[in-house]
């Protein structure tokens, strides 16, 4: 004989509610805590894009303001007669403000390697050359270093000056200077 499931109670929330599986329900769950998970995670994302919007509005707000300052200064400048000692150091200031700074500092770090320690940058603006100090594990691990300068695009004639190896620290490090020159690229 089959199963027969006789049901006498009215249909409501309740008697469902009791119908429902265990793995059911545990899935509904899971399903909606998933939905409020998801919807949380990009109400966080939707912010962070504003603030990140807003600091953008920013920073194109001050650029725009120091583009018309710099307008109205270049202005200025063909306007006053200038002795050749004042253009010089206008040209000079201008030289250092147009530095590819970032270029530089990302050429350098994509050189480094992890057993070397860049020191010191000692960049010279008017001969566009730079002296590195640095330190490294090994004499290997500086000409590693040297070798991956040399082939970087920005920088040419990198020259090791000195090197020395410390002889007083048990690990007897290698402590190095280097020059090199780049190129202004626009």
């Amino acid at each position: 004989m089959s199963k027969l499931s006789i049901d006498f109670a009215p249909p409501n929330l309740l008697v469902r509610l009791h119908r429902i599986r265990l793995v059911s329900a545990l899935l509904l769950v899971l399903l909606v805590a998933s939905v409020a998970l998801l919807g949380l995670r990009s109400f966080k994302a939707y912010e962070a894009r504003q603030q990140l919007q807003a600091k953008v509005d920013v920073q194109r707000n001050e650029l725009e303001k120091m583009k018309r300052q710099f307008d109205r200064a270049k202005l200025a400048i063909k306007k006053s007669t200038l002795t050749s000692q004042q253009v010089e150091a206008i040209n000079q200031a201008i030289f250092r403000l147009n530095m590819p700074w970032t270029s530089l500092f990302d050429a350098i770090q994509d050189a480094t390697v992890n057993e070397v320690a860049v020191l010191k940058l000692e960049p010279d603006v008017m001969t566009q050359s730079m002296t590195i100090s640095a330190e490294s594990k090994s004499i290997e691990s500086m000409f590693h270093f040297l070798e991956k300068l040399s082939r970087q695009e920005l920088f040419r004639d990198v020259i090791l000056s000195k090197h020395e190896i410390i002889e007083l620290d048990p690990n007897k490090p290698v402590r190095f200077q280097l020059s090199l020159k780049w190129e202004n690229r626009k």
